[in-house]
C-alpha cells in the first residue's frame, strides 16, 4: 500500500480520528499522565500532517492527469476538424473542377 492509498483510506481516517477524540478526551478529563498526552497529541499531529500532504499531493496529480487528459481531447479535436476542413477543401475545388470541366 502507497502512501497515497494510505491517506485516502477509510481505516486510517477512523484510527486518526478515534486518536484524536480519546486524546482530546484524556485530557480534557485529565485522566492520564502528561507524558503520555504529549505523545499521543505529537502522534496526531505527525499523523494528520502526513495525511494533509499526501492529500495535496495525490489531488495535485489528480489535477494535472485530468489536464493532460483534457490537453489531449482538445488535440484529437483539433486534428479531426483539421482533416475535416482539408477534405471540405477538395471536395469544393472536386465539384469546381467538375463545373469548369476538368475531368480529373
Amino acid at each position: 500500500m502507497n502512501l497515497f492509498e494510505l491517506a485516502n483510506d477509510v481505516k486510517v481516517a477512523a484510527v486518526v480520528a478515534g486518536t484524536t477524540a480519546g486524546t482530546g478526551t484524556i485530557s480534557w478529563f485529565k485522566w492520564s499522565p502528561d507524558g503520555i498526552i504529549q505523545i499521543a497529541t505529537l502522534f496526531g499531529i505527525l499523523a494528520g500532517s502526513v495525511l494533509s500532504v499526501s492529500l495535496i499531493i495525490f489531488h495535485w496529480r489528480k489535477n494535472r492527469v485530468e489536464c493532460k487528459k483534457i490537453e489531449l481531447q482538445i488535440f484529437i479535436m483539433k486534428t479531426k476538424e483539421k482533416e475535416r476542413i482539408e477534405a471540405a477543401k477538395k471536395e469544393r475545388r472536386r465539384i469546381s473542377d467538375l463545373k469548369n470541366g476538368v475531368n480529373k
